[in-house]
């Protein structure tokens, strides 16, 4: 999503991949809810996310999936645990998605920016 162009009513897709290392045990991640790291707070409240271990990081891949979070980037919603196995296997395959509603006030929003963070922590199972 690193540069994205957001217009009223668009998603944006950002995949990203979790295992553990080989020779590791099994873990579980957790996503933080996201925070504002630079930017616009009206932005950054107006925009809509949603992530999930998703097939294909897309429109139908997201419709597929069970989200693990969603709703307003300002939330602060973290997602649930998420299990990775053991020696590299069970790999999860997230999506983020992100939207500028369609009913969004585009007027003020024009031209403004706003970066957003999301924090992982994983820990061991043993």
């Amino acid at each position: 999503m690193l540069g994205c162009v957001l217009h009223p009513g668009i998603t944006v897709y950002a995949p990203l991949g979790g295992r553990t290392s080989a020779g590791s045990e099994a873990g579980t991640a957790t996503i933080e809810g996201a925070v504002l790291v630079d930017g616009d707070e009206g932005l950054f409240g107006a925009l809509r996310y949603e992530v999930a271990e998703a097939p294909s990081c897309d429109a139908a891949g997201m419709a597929a999936a069970t989200p693990l979070a969603a709703g307003g980037l300002d939330d602060g919603t973290p997602a649930g645990a998420i299990s990775l196995g053991a020696d590299g296997s069970d790999a999860a395959d997230l999506c983020f998605a992100v939207t500028l509603p369609a009913d969004a006030d585009q007027p003020e929003l024009q031209g403004r920016t706003a970066t957003a963070r999301w924090t992982i922590s994983a820990t061991s199972d043993g």
